[in-house]
């Protein structure tokens, strides 16, 4: 990381910077959260709706919302990015 002004430009791993444990694997999750956050809110449907259609309870769905990501694989993630299209 180099020094600008008062800052330190980081890497484009924001939890590698943060020296936080499986940085490349929380990265990855963050990513694929974005892009099932994208979908659900561009589809118009309810949070009702988008659990049944990825098969997984509502508050499931209200915890990605929110960025409450403890207790999702990776794997998991992905299965729900491609249930919700």
């Amino acid at each position: 990381m180099a020094a600008v002004g008062w800052f330190e430009e980081g890497s484009d791993n924001v939890f590698a910077d943060l020296e936080l444990p499986n940085p490349n694997e929380r990265l990855v999750k963050a990513d694929l959260v974005m892009r099932i956050v994208d979908r659900v809110r561009a589809s118009g449907m309810t949070q009702d709706d988008v659990a049944l259609l990825m098969g997984v309870e509502p508050r499931q769905v209200r915890r990605l919302l929110v960025g409450q990501l403890s207790g999702f694989s990776t794997h998991e993630f992905e299965r729900l990015l491609v249930a919700i299209g």
